[in-house]
């Protein structure tokens, strides 16, 4: 009986272990089934919120390509769908990032309305946009947001696309401070380097020359170092420059030469210009008071420059104390470099003043009207003059004044009078000369 009570509760045992091992296998499946329901419910959960989520969105092309720095590019976009829905009133708008900025006029919002179910490929819809890049801007690749929505659906895309970036590195020769030099007189000329790009530039070396060698560097070559020059920066160079004392006037070229590192490839860049300088322009003048006869004032005129002077007329300008009677402008013509003429005007005096304002105007060699205003002093010249005239005029009534003038009238007058008069005494001492060499002759014929 013990027997058999034993062999009972055993099976009993079993059955219970059987029974609580049916239970948590059982337990498992549900957790595993609940698990599987729940992942299938977030999916179909997750396709009701993003239903446009086979909608793509890729950067096609960009122009130019990489972009660069501080200039426009102009992106290609295409809007893909790769299922069998459908997207109803469809918007594609890029924002906008550091070192993208907007474009006056452009709009960043654009309306695609339907996209149809597998509409991709070559049958995409593609949208442009033209962006700024930033000035400053270093080299690299660069991310801009597309985002992709529609009236039902607050966004359906929400993807960065990258834009390839190059650094601008360029140096140009923008400017020179002197344009036009005098034959045979040492300028001195400052050309400016300026970096117009985005990266530092280093081991910079500029040159230049003229072909005709009319212009030529004193003192130094022709050729400058530049170790570092940062961005936006620019850097002086002065050469003091010759113009050859027999060059024609005219224009002449310089050809200009800027060779650097470049920092993007590391190879040796070239830069290549020419500028004009000219040979000629203006000169200058020296005006001299010459003599005086009655009222006729005369004025050495010189061209003491190293031009030409073309079309040369010498004005007396109306002033205090002075008047002229007829013309106060006698043209006297070309006047080359180191000639000279004489200009006379019939003036009256008026003041004590001894110093009268002579204006010489000519056409410099590049055709252009120019005037130079000269202050003349008279000197003593004019007191002996002043004094003269002072005589002549205070002459007893019968006595011939013009008779006094011709005598007294001015330096030049009595400069011809003693002229005549030493020849006058030349003449008398040689008749008195020969006059005892013949009366010796005469007695020594006599005695023999």
């Amino acid at each position: 009986m013990k027997k058999i009570n034993h062999s009972i509760k055993l099976n009993l045992l079993m059955t219970k272990t059987t029974m609580k091992k049916i239970s948590y296998e059982d337990n498992k499946m549900k957790k595993y089934n609940l698990l599987i329901l729940s992942l299938m419910i977030f999916l179909v959960s997750i396709n009701g919120v993003f239903a446009g989520s086979q909608t793509g969105v890729a950067l096609v092309s960009q122009s130019p390509d990489p972009a660069v720095a501080g200039d426009l590019v102009e992106l290609r976009i295409s809007v893909s769908n790769r299922d069998a829905s459908f997207s109803d009133n469809l918007f594609i708008e890029l924002g906008l990032a550091y070192p993208f900025n907007s474009v006056f006029g452009e709009e960043y919002i654009e309306e695609i309305g339907v996209l149809t179910g597998y509409q991709s490929g070559d049958e995409s819809t593609i949208v442009k946009y033209r962006v700024k890049v930033d000035n400053d801007v270093v080299s690299g690749t660069y991310p801009l947001i597309v985002k992709a929505y529609s009236d039902s659906e607050e966004y359906i895309i929400n993807k960065e696309i990258y834009v390839d970036i190059e650094s601008k590195d360029s140096a140009e020769i923008i400017y020179i401070n002197t344009v036009e030099l005098e034959p045979g007189n040492t300028t001195p000329v400052e050309f400016t380097i300026y970096n117009v790009g985005s990266s530092v530039l280093r081991d910079l070396t500029f040159s230049w020359e003229n072909e005709d060698e009319a212009i030529l560097p004193v003192g130094s070559g022709n050729s400058r170092y530049i170790k570092y020059l940062g961005v936006g920066e620019s850097y002086k160079l002065v050469y003091n420059v010759i113009a050859d004392s027999e060059a024609d006037p005219g224009l002449y070229k310089l050809d200009l030469s800027l060779s650097y590192d470049d920092p993007l490839t590391n190879e040796l860049k070239i830069i290549s210009t020419n500028a004009g300088m000219y040979i000629g322009g203006g000169t200058n003048f020296e005006v001299a008071f010459s003599e005086v006869e009655g009222t006729e004032y005369s004025f050495t005129v010189a061209n003491i420059g190293t031009n030409n002077a073309n079309s040369v007329s010498v004005v007396v300008p109306e002033q205090n104390g002075w008047s002229f009677v007829g013309s106060n402008t006698e043209l006297v013509g070309n006047l080359n470099k180191g000639d000279y003429t004489i200009a006379s005007f019939d003036l009256q005096k008026f003041s004590s003043d001894n110093e009268i304002i002579i204006d010489v105007v000519y056409t410099d060699t590049k055709g252009i009207r120019k005037s130079i205003e000269k202050s003349i002093s008279l000197g003593s010249i004019e007191t002996t003059i002043n004094n003269t005239n002072r005589y002549i005029n205070q002459a007893p009534n019968g006595q011939s004044k013009n008779g006094m003038r011709e005598m007294s009238g001015g330096l030049g007058t009595i400069m011809i009078t003693m002229k005549w008069v030493g020849i006058g005494i030349i003449v008398l001492i040689a008749g008195i000369v020969g006059f005892k060499i013949y009366k010796k002759k005469k007695k020594n014929n006599k005695k023999k």
